[in-house]
C-alpha cells in the first residue's frame, strides 16, 4: 500500500491514488482509516480484504460508505468516543495487521453522509440505493440490522453492539429512492457534499431555535432535562449572543433565528461573536437588528451599548465553542454593566472548542471549559426525541425538511470553500489537517468512497 505524509499530498498524488483505487476496485480490497483512541494525532489507512464478509441475516443490509464528510465535529466523536460509545459504533475489522487490530487502542471515527446499499435482505431497500446516516471512515461495507420506523423510508439500527448510542446515530433514511451518485452532475455532487458537511450539525442549530425557543419549549436535554417553561423559551424581550458564530452549527442557528421567526417572537437584537468578522455571516434579509463582532470586541463599550439600547429583560448566550475564556469574560462584563446586570442571563452550550485530544490531561482540560455555572449543555438527540414526542415523527421530519430547504435556498453555503476528494487516503490527509489545526483552510471537506 502507498502511504504519504500530509505534506506530500498534491494534485499528482491524488491522480495516482485514484488510479490505484481504480486498480484496487477490481479486486476485493478496501481501505480503513484507524485512529489511536488516546492520542488522536496517531492514525493511518490500511488495506483489508472483502472476501471475509459475513452472511446477512434477515432484516439486514450491507452498505458501502459512498459520500462522507469530515468536520471539527468528528474531533468530538474521537475525543469522547469511549464515554459515549462512538468507537463501538463500527468495530474495526479483526483482520487488520497488528497493532491496529487492537480495538482497545485503535478505532474508526464515525462520520455522516450517504452509503450505497450493496446487498439487502430488507424488501423495500434495493442494491444501488443511497441511504443517509452514520458510517465508519472506510470503504469496507458495513452491516446494519434494521427495524422500520415512521415516517416511511426511515429505519433504526438495532445491532447489539450499538445499543449504547443515542438514537440520532441509529436512524437511517432513504431520502430519494432513485438517487445514485454516479448519475449526478458535478454541481449536484457538490450540493450533496455540502449536505453531508452541514446537515448533521444544521439540525442542532435549527432545533435550538425551533424547539427550545418556541411554543414547543423543549428542554435542551429533552425529557431528561426537567422543566423548560414558556418563559424560558421566550425571546420576545431578549438579546441573543451567538459565540463562535462562524462555525457550521452556529451558522445554522443564526440563519433559523433570523429568518424563521415572527417579528413579535423576537429576539430584539442579535450579536454574532466570531474570529472571522464577515459581513455576509448574518443574512441581510432579517428584520432583527444585528451586530457581528470579533472576540476582542464582544465586551467592548460599543457592543454593550448595542445590547443595552434594546432594553432586554433577558440575554441568551448560545455558546458553540467560544475561544478560550470568552464566555467567562462576557458573563463578567454583562454582570457588571449597570443597565444589563438586572437582565436574566440564560446560557445554552452546544459543542465545544474544536481541539484534538492527545492525552487524558487534554481531555480533562477540555471538560473543565464546559463547566460554567448556569450553562446547560444541549443534547440534539434528546431534543429530537422530545420534539417527536410532541409533534409525531412524520410532522417533525416534515418541519426539518422544510427548514433545510430554506437554509439551502438562502444560499448559506455561498462563498464557502469546498474540498471534495476521492478515497480513504484523502480522508486521512483531511484528519491530519484537523489535527494540525489547519481545518480552517477550507470550509468543508467531503470524500467520495464509491469509486
Amino acid at each position: 500500500m502507498y502511504h504519504f505524509q500530509a505534506s506530500q499530498w498534491g494534485p499528482q498524488t491524488f491522480r495516482h491514488l485514484n488510479s490505484l483505487r481504480s486498480t484496487m476496485s477490481s479486486t476485493t480490497e478496501a481501505q480503513v482509516h484507524v485512529i489511536d483512541k488516546s492520542n488522536n494525532t496517531i492514525h493511518t489507512t490500511l488495506t483489508v480484504s472483502e472476501t471475509q464478509l459475513p452472511n446477512l441475516s434477515s432484516n439486514s443490509i450491507r452498505v458501502r460508505p459512498a459520500l462522507i464528510s469530515l468536520t471539527a465535529n468528528n474531533l468530538t466523536y474521537a475525543r469522547f468516543g469511549s464515554a459515549y460509545g462512538w468507537w463501538a459504533a463500527f468495530p474495526i475489522p479483526s483482520n487488520l495487521p497488528a497493532p491496529y487490530n487492537d480495538s482497545s487502542r485503535f478505532g474508526t471515527v464515525p462520520v455522516w453522509g450517504y452509503g450505497e446499499i450493496v446487498e439487502s435482505k430488507v424488501e423495500a431497500l434495493k442494491p444501488g440505493q443511497l441511504i443517509w446516516g452514520y458510517w465508519p471512515a472506510t470503504s469496507l461495507p458495513v452491516v446494519l440490522e434494521l427495524e422500520a420506523l415512521e415516517p416511511k423510508g426511515h429505519y433504526y439500527d438495532i445491532s447489539e453492539h450499538r445499543k449504547a448510542l443515542w438514537s440520532i446515530y441509529q436512524r437511517y433514511q432513504v431520502r430519494d429512492s432513485n438517487l445514485r451518485l454516479k448519475d449526478l452532475s458535478q454541481v449536484e455532487l457538490e450540493q450533496k457534499a455540502w449536505e453531508t458537511i452541514f446537515r448533521p450539525v444544521w439540525e442542532c442549530g435549527f432545533d435550538i431555535d425551533q424547539f427550545l425557543f418556541s411554543e414547543q419549549h423543549v428542554h435542551p436535554l429533552g425529557k431528561n432535562g426537567g422543566v423548560w417553561t414558556a418563559e424560558d423559551a421566550d425571546l420576545s424581550q431578549a438579546v441573543v449572543i451567538s459565540l463562535s458564530a462562524s462555525g457550521k452549527t452556529a451558522r445554522s442557528y443564526n440563519d433559523s433565528c433570523l429568518n424563521n421567526r415572527k417579528p413579535e417572537a423576537g429576539p430584539l437584537g442579535f450579536v454574532a461573536v466570531t474570529s472571522k468578522v464577515d459581513g455576509s455571516l448574518l443574512t441581510s434579509k432579517t428584520t432583527t437588528s444585528t451586530r457581528t463582532v470579533a472576540y476582542a470586541e464582544s465586551s467592548s463599550n460599543e457592543t454593550l451599548s448595542f445590547i443595552s439600547s434594546k432594553q432586554p429583560s433577558k440575554i441568551v448566550i448560545v455558546d458553540f465553542g467560544g475561544r478560550d475564556n470568552s464566555l467567562s469574560t462576557l458573563l463578567s462584563t454583562l454582570s457588571s454593566h449597570p443597565q444589563l446586570s438586572p437582565a436574566k442571563t440564560l446560557i445554552i452550550g452546544c459543542g465545544g472548542e474544536p481541539k484534538v485530544t492527545t492525552s487524558a490531561e487534554d481531555l480533562g482540560k477540555y471538560l473543565a471549559t464546559l463547566r460554567v455555572p448556569g450553562k446547560i449543555q444541549m443534547n440534539t438527540s434528546d431534543v429530537r426525541e422530545a420534539a417527536i414526542g410532541k409533534l409525531g415523527a412524520a410532522s417533525y421530519f416534515e418541519v426539518l425538511e422544510e427548514g433545510w430547504k430554506g437554509f439551502v435556498e438562502r444560499e448559506n453555503m455561498k462563498g464557502l470553500k469546498l474540498e471534495l476528494r476521492n478515497g480513504v487516503e484523502a480522508f486521512e490527509a483531511g484528519w491530519t489537517k484537523l489535527c494540525e489545526g489547519r481545518g480552517a483552510e477550507v470550509d468543508g471537506m467531503a470524500f467520495r468512497l464509491d469509486q
